[in-house]
């Protein structure tokens, strides 16, 4: 995704999270987008990329977490389909490292992997090879994010890569 893009949906995400949070408040105004870009140099130094990734995928972590009824479709139109319908999906492992820091983070995905394994994923067009991707991905965050206790304890579902 180019920088230009990014910085849109960076946008579009941060007026999403605050129109919903503040019941329709209007975002648009030149002294929010101040407010805006003060919250997204909290990332670091609005030249680069990466800040804008830690900024986008902060805040769609929040948005996604805030509002996220179904663990299953979490995963498969959230951290999956859109991503890569939009052009973003080189930033889930990232995207996972944001949403695992929130407290029930982790039990969403593992409950959401579960349930795939379960149910399938009828209704949605997602291979296995997308599936066993994510889950490695996840797999990888919540080692990193110190959660090892709780993957050994749980099982990670689904297909995750052997150590060899």
């Amino acid at each position: 995704m180019k920088l230009t893009a990014l910085k849109a949906k960076t946008y579009e995400t941060w007026q999403t999270l605050h129109t919903v949070t503040e019941a329709f408040a209007q975002v648009s105004t030149p002294q929010h987008d101040q407010v805006f870009k003060q919250e997204v140099r909290g990332y670091g130094d609005l030249r680069y990329k990466a800040t804008w990734e830690r900024a986008f995928t902060a805040l769609l972590a929040k948005l996604l977490y805030d509002h996220n009824d179904d663990n299953r479709t979490l995963i498969l139109l959230h951290f999956l389909a859109y991503p890569q319908a939009e052009g973003h999906s080189y930033l889930r492992p990232l995207l996972l490292e944001q949403f695992l820091m929130f407290p029930y983070g982790f039990n969403c995905l593992m409950q959401g992997l579960q349930a795939i394994a379960q149910y399938g994923t009828a209704s949605y067009s997602t291979s296995v090879f997308d599936l066993s991707t994510f889950a490695h991905e996840f797999h990888t965050a919540a080692v990193r994010a110190g959660r090892t206790a709780e993957l050994t304890a749980t099982g990670t579902p689904l297909l995750v890569p052997s150590a060899a």
